[in-house]
């Protein structure tokens, strides 16, 4: 229910004007949770087209990514989000994750200095 609640209050934050890229990222990450992963991929893209080199949006589209189960989009915007200079130890920290902790790939790509 919770987050079927922040979906709705994100609609109306974004119905009432506020910043579109803001609210959309957080929105694809509870439509991820809820299960609707074409949606929160829609949402994810939009909101990284307005905003395409925000650290943070990137961190949350692959947490989007991860969420529905695409693994190499998950880790392109890890990748990304490094990049753009986003902190590694937060993909460590973060739930969504988890599964990932153990991941060779995974824990090269937040080693990797080219990041």
């Amino acid at each position: 229910d919770w987050y079927a609640t922040a979906v709705d209050n994100y609609d109306r934050a974004i119905e009432a004007g506020g910043e579109r890229s803001f609210h959309l990222v957080l929105r694809a990450v509870c439509v991820a949770r809820l299960g609707n992963f074409d949606q929160a991929k829609e949402d994810i893209q939009e909101a990284l087209a307005l905003e395409p080199k925000s650290g943070w949006r990137l961190f949350y589209a692959a947490q989007v990514y991860t969420l529905a189960g695409d693994r190499a989009e998950a880790f392109r915007h890890v990748d990304l989000a490094l990049e753009a200079g986003y902190a590694r130890q937060q993909f460590m920290r973060e739930p969504a994750f988890e599964d990932y902790r153990g991941d060779t790939e995974f824990l090269a790509l937040l080693e990797s200095p080219a990041s």
